[in-house]
């Protein structure tokens, strides 16, 4: 090895023209890898810029959706029971007192945000806060909110946001369409949550602003709160401007661009309802920083450059470089299997340590011939995937190729008896005109370092993995040092968790009591600090590796706490445990929503259960059924302990049970195989049937379980006694056919006759002929009062207009037809032909109220003419009749056949007397007189 050290004469004299370029090309080289570092940096920061305004945009788009998916099943609960309502004709004071009981839970539920839940029901506004608003000039068709719904095929209509003119908040509207497919149920929701979520969004960033735009480009939050209102879309040369006409038609969820000579970044999230979620972020701000390092590090790098060059050239480069690699060479030496030093010059090796008896073993021939036995040695490797690279490791003509920017090379590879070694090839001397003259051959056991490193790599990585995944649900996760009271935050999303965290890390202790004792005072306060009581930890993990408990905490949110042991000592107490917090505010509200609910329906299936005879749950997918109720004792016996082949014994149970004439019938209903497709379009299918014992049964199908893929599962099987019910409704049927009959026989003397539903305010058609009334009523057939002012003011004179609103008026028949059964009214139409209409009572209900009248119409003009002329006849012929009688005493009409009389006139009070006393017996008055 040659140990010839370089004199200050000899490194004065080279230098010159050479070493000025080798100090200007290293210049040039780290001059250029520093701006390709800070390209990097500066692309990563890019990107940084990018995720963080995806961050927000998504996160924001996140929560709003969220928010609307509460609002949404607020909506759909409250729809559930209107329906309910509806069907069952409930009046209007019960739709009402639902509808504010419902609108002064939604504060609870969802958040004072909530303005109001209405409804529009039987032509009336159900408000849950003005009650029931009655406007005959109230035109539904023209409501947005009402319009959209009865549009939107049974799902929820999002109706644009609106300012309130009673609050001046900013308000969206969900509706949907109820069952009956006129009525609406809606709810106001101010975007005021909407709004904090942003501002809170950009509180610890100057440089962000985030919005959330709809469809038209108007602004609905924004974290300046001047912009709210505004349309972006109608401004010009604003930033608010170049978003808009970004929102349709940007090629990607991001984009950049400058304004009034300044760098932004838009991200864009697309969000339920058309709407979307914005982050604009000022890039000019965020990339001053790096932009300022950058310079400052390249004059850093400059100085340093040519302090090194000076410092290298003043106490020689030759000698230090010895120095440094003797110290290394005397150190390393002892870790090493082999170390040798190869003179390329002459190709010899000289041993520094012992070469490695494996070496020696699986070589033979002259190691003189160092290239020879180097390849002789790797091509006796065993044979995997790293030989052929130790083949060309060792190849020496093309080390000072390998070696020409760098001082060493290393390869790994595995070796005899399968162990792994680390291979080394160390440039320790060069010529000056840098060619190779000797190198150190290093070689060392890594095989347990490999092992330990590899299996260290992957449980890292899969621990890196799960701890970052797991963190991410967190507020706050921590590692809690149990015997040293200590912790070392993960994660903490809240920023006064944080701090006393970061505060209190080395107390954690009394960091939690002072957290915990800081909590509302509700019932689960002191199960949060029992919780946190490190001194009863092992008690608590005993026998688990987690426990949990869940509390309210501050701004009234639960969150659920949790222990996760991550390290136990040799006698398996606990050292070390994770701590986290997630909040799950919106899933405990949600889950005492549904136990709440599902107790009601619970009850609500207990109860209608109790009207049948007998009901069956049936497990379509495993061909068995369980009992919900069952009294029929012939059932019992026959099903006895057996409750699989649920469809083999349901025949032979229906068989038995039912009358012959219905077998093939109800062998066709209960084929469980077919009830996925009789079902796909309704909740239940029902069949009547005469039983065995000659009683009509009503059995149902009820749907009652679909799996995620909608495939039907559980299905009631539902039995009811109707023997009496059938019997009165088929007496009910034939006196409806019969008293239907006889209506049409009346109705046919009547130009038109409408059955009106007082409480519903809605009418059906009996009888129409006239094309014009027909033609104004259209389809319409609600807002009874309403159609029947409006058809009587296009139809009747004007002259009688008053006098037939006074009598068309429904609110006051109960009170004119009191008792009697009708009340009729003459009247002229605009041709001055005279009609005839009548109320006449249908329906009372069990207090006597009227519930149903029927309006008949009757064409009288030709009979109303008739009976005018005679009436004139009748006064001209009574007035000669009455001239005529002026010359007699007495003058008296006699009915021959019944020998009676009416006197028209008698002069002589006697005889006046006479006839008056006897009109009925004229023949006895007129021999009394003669």
């Amino acid at each position: 090895m040659n140990n010839n050290k370089i004199s200050l004469k000899e490194i004065l004299r080279s230098q010159g023209v050479r070493n000025v370029m080798f100090m200007f090309l290293a210049i040039l080289v780290f001059i250029f890898l520093i701006t390709i570092y800070n390209i990097m940096l500066l692309r990563s920061i890019g990107e940084n810029v990018v995720r963080r305004g995806q961050v927000a945009a998504e996160k924001s788009g996140d929560e709003f959706n969220e928010f609307l998916s509460e609002c949404s099943n607020s909506v759909s609960i409250a729809e559930y029971t209107l329906n309910d309502l509806i069907k069952n004709n409930r009046p209007e004071k019960d739709i009402l007192a639902f509808i504010e009981q419902q609108d002064a839970s939604l504060v609870n539920t969802i958040g004072a945000d909530t303005t109001k839940l209405y409804a529009y029901i039987h032509g009336m506004i159900f408000d849950g806060e003005q009650g029931v608003i009655r406007k005959p000039d109230y035109v539904i068709g023209e409501r947005p909110w009402y319009n959209e719904a009865m549009t939107a095929g049974g799902k929820f209509a999002l109706v644009d946001p609106y300012k309130d003119v009673h609050t001046g908040k900013i308000v969206m509207t969900i509706s949907k369409a109820m069952s009956d497919g006129k009525s609406v149920v809606a709810l106001d929701v101010s975007l005021e949550y909407i709004q904090s979520v942003i501002e809170s969004e950009t509180q610890s960033n100057n440089n962000l602003k985030e919005m959330v735009l709809d469809s038209k480009g108007t602004v609905i939050a924004h974290t300046d709160t001047d912009e709210i209102g505004k349309n972006y879309t109608q401004e010009t040369d604003t930033i608010g401007a170049v978003i808009a006409g970004k929102l349709s038609s940007a090629a990607s969820s991001y984009f950049e661009f400058s304004f009034g000579g300044h760098g932004y970044t838009a991200y864009i999230v697309p969000i339920r309802g058309d709407w979307y979620s914005v982050s604009l972020l000022a890039t000019a701000d965020e990339y001053m920083p790096i932009r300022i390092m950058f310079l400052v590090t390249v004059l850093l790098s400059l100085f340093t450059l040519s302090a090194l060059i000076i410092a290298l050239i003043r106490y020689g480069r030759q000698g230090v470089f010895a120095d440094r690699m003797n110290n290394q060479l005397s150190s390393a030496a002892n870790i090493y299997l082999s170390l040798s030093d190869i003179n390329l010059e002459n190709m010899s090796l000289s041993q520094i340590k012992d070469i490695n008896p494996e070496f020696v073993k699986n070589v033979s021939g002259d190691l003189g011939d160092v290239q020879g036995t180097f390849f002789k040695l790797m091509d006796g490797l065993p044979d995997n995937p790293t030989k052929q690279a130790a083949r060309e490791f060792v190849d020496f003509s093309t080390l000072n190729e390998r070696l020409a920017d760098r001082d060493m090379l290393t390869l790994e590879y595995i070796s005899f008896e399968n162990k792994w070694v680390r291979a080394r090839f160390l440039a320790s001397e060069r010529k000056p005109d840098g060619t190779l003259t000797h190198v150190l051959w290093m070689l060392e056991d890594i095989t347990a370092e490999k092992c330990e490193s590899d299996r260290l790599s992957k449980q890292a990585e899969k621990l890196t993995s799960q701890l970052s995944s797991a963190a991410d649900i967190y507020i706050s996760l921590c590692d809690l040092d149990i015997p040293n009271n200590s912790a070392v935050a993960i994660k903490n999303a809240n920023p006064a968790i944080a701090k006393a965290v970061e505060a209190g890390k080395n107390d954690m202790q009394a960091t939690f009591n002072k957290i915990m004792g800081g909590l509302p005072d509700t019932p689960t306060k002191q199960a949060a600090l029992d919780f946190c009581d490190l001194s009863t930890i092992d008690e608590k993990l005993k026998d688990t590796n987690t426990v949990t408990v869940e509390y309210i905490s501050y701004g009234n949110i639960w969150v659920r706490g949790r222990y996760v042991v991550s390290e136990r000592d040799a006698n398996g107490k606990v050292t070390h445990v994770l701590w986290m917090l997630e909040n799950i505010d919106a899933e405990k509200r949600a889950r005492d929503r549904l136990s709440a609910y599902a107790e009601k329906l619970n009850n609500q299936m207990s109860s209608i259960a109790s009207i049948y005879m007998s009901a069956y749950d049936f497990d379509l997918a495993n061909d068995t059924f369980s009992e919900v109720r069952a009294t029929n004792s012939q059932v019992i016996d026959l099903i006895g302990g057996e409750r699989s082949n649920a469809q083999q014994l349901l025949y032979v149970i229906m068989e038995k049970i039912t009358d012959e004439s219905a077998h093939e019938m109800v062998h066709e209903f209960m084929n469980l195989s077919t009830l996925e497709e009789r079902l796909s379009n309704t909740k239940t299918i029902t069949i009547e049937y005469l039983s065995n014992l000659k009683k009509w049964v009503r059995t149902r199908f009820i749907e009652s379980e679909r799996g995620a893929d909608g495939e039907l599962r559980h299905v009631l099987l539902v039995a009811e006694d109707i023997d009496k019910e059938k019997q009165e409704r088929d007496k009910l049927t034939r006196q409806a056919e019969k008293l239907n009959n006889q209506m049409l026989s009346i109705a046919s003397i009547y130009m038109s006759a409408y059955d009106f539903d007082l409480i519903k305010d809605a009418f059906s058609v009996v009888r129409a002929t006239n094309p014009q009334i027909t033609e104004l009523l259209g389809e319409n057939r609600s807002n009874a009062q309403q159609m029947l002012y409006y058809v009587m003011d296009n139809t009747i004179d004007e002259s009688a207009k008053d006098a037939v609103h006074e009598f068309a008026d429904l609110s006051t028949l109960n009170e004119r037809l009191r008792d009697i059964k009708s009340i009729t009214m003459e009247y002229q139409n605009k041709d001055k032909s005279w009609r005839r209409i009548r109320f006449i009572e249908s329906e009372r209900g069990p207090d006597g109220n009227l519930r149903h009248v029927v309006l008949v119409g009757e064409d009288i003009d030709a009979e109303k003419r008739e009976r005018d002329k005679l009436t004139k006849q009748a006064e001209k012929l009574t007035s000669q009749l009455s001239s005529a009688a002026d010359i007699y005493i007495s003058l008296c009409d006699l009915d021959i056949p019944n020998n009676s009389a009416v006197a028209i006139k008698n002069a002589n009070p006697a005889i006046a007397k006479a006839v008056e006393a006897g009109k009925n017996d004229m023949q006895a008055t007129f021999n009394k007189i003669m």
